[in-house]
């Protein structure tokens, strides 16, 4: 990770690991870091952000796996394929949303009081998206006949 980027790209065969470093600070000011992988996500421990006002959104064509031992994580997960998360006797936390084709829950934690899985919606993940997208091309205006 470096100061100036904020898009990085994988194009590599197999896994893509996260950096268990990886904390979204990149600059003083908001971060907003976007992975873009062709293959497949590995998260293999818990991170989280150093700034509550950065962004990290993961943008997958392929599956995104999540390892047992992961307890929270937050960002934008956007999968072409599975969402999995690994077998694991605690539950998860995600602060921030999941598209994907398909989802695969393999958690083994139970509790009457406890859900399993807990999804925080975090609209600004997407929000913070938007610059990069792109703007419309077309200007649609009235015009006086």
């Amino acid at each position: 990770m470096d100061t100036v980027n904020s898009i990085y790209s994988y194009s590599g065969l197999g896994y893509y690991v996260l950096d268990t470093t990886f904390d979204g600070n990149r600059t003083p000011n908001k971060d907003v870091t976007i992975f873009l992988i062709s293959g497949s996500l590995e998260i293999t421990q818990n991170f989280t952000l150093a700034d509550p006002q950065d962004t990290a959104v993961f943008i997958v064509n392929g599956n995104i796996y999540i390892d047992g031992e992961v307890t929270r994580i937050p960002g934008l997960y956007i999968s072409s394929q599975t969402f999995s998360i690994a077998e694991g006797d605690q539950p998860i936390i995600f602060d921030g949303m999941v598209y994907a084709k398909n989802i695969n829950f393999q958690r083994k934690y139970y509790s009457f009081t406890n859900p399993a899985y807990t999804f925080i919606y975090q609209p600004k993940y997407v929000i913070d998206l938007l610059p990069y997208l792109g703007r419309p091309q077309v200007n649609w205006q009235e015009v006086s006949p």
